[in-house]
């Protein structure tokens, strides 16, 4: 496991936080975070624990076995035209229908963050650790 800052343990809200598998609770270890069963869970650089390196359940394995034959194209796709054109698309759908509620402004703020963001799932999870 990778070494983690004492600070970034410090920010984590133990006494909020489970064991995904058994719902024990989570202690600080030098190198992440350690539930009494003995299982282990890293912590990103950015200081998120990162339970789903791990998926416990056989569907959870098997969508992950799915997902990563097909991720690198997944990723690709994201910068073609066509994909850019239908995310515009539905960012201008999520405006009308956020305004269609609200006439709020931040409806507005968070619709051109998505617009402009470039959110991949793969690109976070690199983020991640």
């Amino acid at each position: 496991m990778q070494a983690v800052t004492t600070k970034a343990l410090t920010k984590l809200p133990l006494d909020l936080l489970r064991c995904p598998e058994t719902g024990a609770k989570l202690i600080a270890a030098e190198d992440g975070l350690v539930a009494s069963s003995g299982r282990r869970y890293r912590i990103a650089p950015i200081g998120i624990p990162l339970f789903a390196e791990q998926p416990g359940a056989g569907d959870a394995q098997q969508q992950m076995v799915h997902y990563e034959k097909f991720a690198a194209a997944y990723e690709a796709n994201l910068g073609y035209p066509h994909t850019q054109a239908y995310f515009s698309y539905l960012d201008e759908a999520l405006l009308a229908a956020v305004a269609a509620d609200r006439s709020g402004s931040s409806s507005r703020s968070v619709a051109a963050w998505v617009r402009h963001s470039s959110f991949s799932p793969a690109a976070t999870t690199r983020a991640l650790g």
